[in-house]
């Protein structure tokens, strides 16, 4: 078990993609990041010419197997700037693992092993993972920090509702966000206020939601409603919306 963990480790390392960073020295007016889980192909890609609309990329994370079909459509929407990761193959947090697998490593091996193998073999590469109900602890941020570039998490991780000064970022391994849906008793007009003010103050924020839906979203997706009103606000105020990958990491 420990020589083939460590192999994957290896393996892992070498999936890294280069797309290029934003120069953090140039931006005025903040970031915005925008995070979507699980497997909502058909919203996601249905949602690709509204991105291109306002030059804005997002960051989708997928859970379960990766299949030549599955990694068609990653491959898809990384071609289309975006950045696609990992949120492992049970949609397992590595707290709830360590009840569920004797170790962390055992946890690595059974929930994200078998993704990294899967998308080695499509030709996927991938460098960032959301963790499940965004749980997460100091050792399993050390362990699968050896794997990945960068995680995505929750409200409990900067930035926080007050956002982040942009020059703060290459330090963050772990990206908190908002979520978004009515689950998360969104308000539009308090994210519309959200994304002005941190332009306005050159910060960091992000949010995370799940599909992406036409007129009516499930309790933890949003509409195309309110992706183009972020889209179109951040545009107005000269706010930059990346995906993960775009975002310069200093270890």
């Amino acid at each position: 078990m420990k020589k083939a963990f460590l192999l994957v480790m290896m393996v892992a390392g070498c999936l890294l993609s280069g797309v290029e960073k934003v120069d953090l020295s140039k931006v005025e007016h903040g970031i915005l990041c925008l995070t979507f889980d699980d497997r909502n192909f058909a919203g996601w890609q249905k949602a690709l010419p509204l991105f291109a609309k306002y030059h804005a990329h997002a960051s989708f994370f997928v859970t379960g197997n990766i299949d030549k079909e599955t990694a068609k459509i990653m491959q898809k929407l990384q071609d289309a700037g975006h950045t696609v990761g990992l949120h492992t193959k049970s949609h397992c947090d590595p707290v709830a693992g360590l009840k569920k697998y004797p170790s962390l490593e055992v946890y690595f091996a059974k929930e994200i092993a078998p993704q990294l193998k899967q998308c080695e073999k499509q030709g996927v590469k991938v460098c960032t993972l959301a963790y499940p109900e965004n749980r997460h602890n100091p050792e399993s941020d050390a362990l699968l920090g050896k794997t990945f570039e960068r995680f995505r998490a929750g409200t409990k991780d900067k930035p926080n509702d007050a956002g982040i000064p942009v020059a703060e970022i290459p330090q963050l391994a772990v990206i908190g966000g908002r979520g978004l849906g009515s689950y998360y008793k969104t308000d539009p007009a308090v994210v519309e206020k959200s994304i002005r003010d941190a332009a306005a103050k050159n910060l960091f924020i992000a949010y995370y939601s799940h599909n992406i839906q036409e007129k009516k979203a499930n309790a933890i997706s949003i509409t195309f409603e309110l992706l183009e009103m972020m889209l179109k606000t951040a545009e107005e105020c000269g706010m930059k919306v990346v995906g993960f990958e775009e975002l310069p990491r200093t270890k």
